[in-house]
């Protein structure tokens, strides 16, 4: 259901998927920021190490 609310209808499009805080989930597709998937998780509050 969540991926299908984001637009991503195949699981091998997903790199990430966040259980954030309020319960909702966060998808981050390959196709967000050209593969770039730490930084949109940089951008939800995701800590990457380097």
């Amino acid at each position: 259901m969540f991926m299908r609310q984001h637009g991503v209808d195949r699981l091998s499009h997903v790199s990430a998927m966040i259980l954030e805080p309020a319960g909702n989930v966060s998808v981050f597709s390959d196709a967000q920021d050209h593969g770039d998937v730490a930084k949109s998780l940089q951008r939800s509050g995701v800590d990457i190490p380097s």
